[in-house]
C-alpha cells in the first residue's frame, strides 16, 4: 500500500473525535441502566412505573443508537453519519431537560430550562457541523467505495464437478 491508499482509508481526526464523543454519549446511559446507578430526583422516583419504564427505554434506545453510530463511523460506514446527525437533532430536548434538572438539582426554573435548551442546541449544532461537513461525508464515501482485496463471490470462476 502506498501513501495515497493509506490516506484514502484514514478517518479524519475530526471524525474520530466526533465518533469518540458519540461513544461518550452512548455508554453512560447503558451502564447506568445495567448497574442501577444514576442521579434520580425525588420527582422522578415518585412517578408511575410506566413513566420510569419509558424514561429508561428512551435512555437505553438513545444509548444503543449512539453506540451503533460511533462504531459505524469507526468502520467507515456512511449510514452511521446519517444516524448520528438524526440522533443529535432528536436528542436535543432530552439532553437539555436532563442538563437543566442536573444544574438546578431538582425542578429547574424557566430561565434555567431556556438557557439549557439554548446551550444544548449550540453544543449539538457544533457536533452536527463536525459530522455533517463535506470533508467528513467525502471521507466516509471514499472509504466505502474502495474495492475490497477479496474476490467477489459473483465474479469468481466456478468449477463444475
Amino acid at each position: 500500500m502506498n501513501d495515497a491508499d493509506t490516506n484514502a482509508t484514514k478517518l479524519p481526526l475530526s471524525l474520530k473525535i466526533a465518533a469518540a464523543y458519540l461513544l461518550f454519549l452512548g455508554i453512560p446511559p447503558i451502564v447506568c441502566l445495567l448497574t442501577g446507578i444514576g442521579i434520580r430526583f425525588p420527582e422522578f422516583t415518585s412517578m408511575s412505573a410506566a413513566f420510569k419504564a419509558g424514561a429508561y427505554a428512551r435512555d437505553a434506545s438513545f444509548g444503543v443508537a449512539f453506540l451503533l453510530s460511533a462504531i459505524g463511523i469507526f468502520y467507515h460506514k456512511s449510514w452511521a453519519r446519517k444516524l448520528a446527525l438524526t440522533l443529535l437533532v432528536l436528542n436535543i430536548p432530552y439532553a437539555a431537560t436532563d442538563f437543566a434538572w442536573g444544574l438546578a438539582r431538582g425542578r429547574p426554573s424557566s430561565l434555567v430550562l431556556i438557557a439549557s435548551y439554548g446551550g444544548m442546541t449550540c453544543w449539538h449544532a457544533y457536533w452536527f457541523y463536525i459530522i455533517y461537513r463535506k470533508h467528513s461525508a467525502e471521507a466516509l464515501q471514499k472509504m466505502e467505495a474502495q474495492p475490497s482485496d477479496e474476490p467477489n463471490a459473483d465474479t469468481t470462476p466456478r468449477r463444475l464437478p
